[in-house]
């Protein structure tokens, strides 16, 4: 696939990503602290300063899709006709249909920005569960980290200018925090 075509359909999925934000702004949590989610087996700590946002992703009736995603606050608003800031998102898959591996998610699903990546996985844990992460280059860099659980495969992805950014190092502090129950 051309790279002109790989980077024109990530920048139509930000921009869908960002304008579902924007129409589910009535849904932000407060500023700092806990989320927690049962439903979906995932809890986390976040620094202050950030705005979470969450949305049930289009066709997520037939195939859960939820993403969470966390803004800086002073990125917000969001520009108007304009590319979003970089942002931490959390995406939910469900996973109790296909079964899928990790690895098999990561590497046959069109979600996973890993035709972006140069193709290296590294081996990771999340919660205590193993995962594998790589980074991806597009319109922003971006560092994803993929677990497949029974029910759900979990996607943590930040998106960057630069790897020593500060969004990079809240994205660590988050991914340590995350605990997921083994649903």
């Amino acid at each position: 696939m051309p790279k002109g075509a790989i980077i024109g359909i990530l920048l139509v999925l930000l921009g869908v990503g960002f304008f579902l934000l924007q129409q589910n702004r009535g849904n932000e949590i407060p500023t700092q602290g806990n989320y927690s989610n049962a439903t979906y087996g995932i809890s986390f700590t976040y620094p202050e300063g950030y705005v979470i946002s969450e949305v049930d992703a289009p066709g997520s009736e037939m195939r859960t899709h939820h993403s969470i995603v966390l803004m800086r606050k002073e990125d917000l608003p969001l520009p108007e006709n304009g590319e979003g800031p970089p942002a931490i998102t959390i995406d939910i898959y469900q996973n109790d249909i296909d079964h899928q591996g990790t690895e098999e998610w990561i590497r046959n699903t069109s979600e996973s920005n890993f035709k972006l990546s140069e193709g290296r996985l590294a081996t990771t844990t999340i919660s205590g569960f193993p995962a594998l992460s790589y980074r991806w280059s597009g319109l922003y860099e971006g560092t994803t980290i993929a677990v497949a659980r029974p029910r759900f495969v979990y996607v943590f992805t930040v998106t960057y200018g630069e790897l020593g950014a500060p969004i990079v190092q809240d994205f660590v502090a988050i991914r340590d925090s995350i605990q997921l129950s083994d649903l």
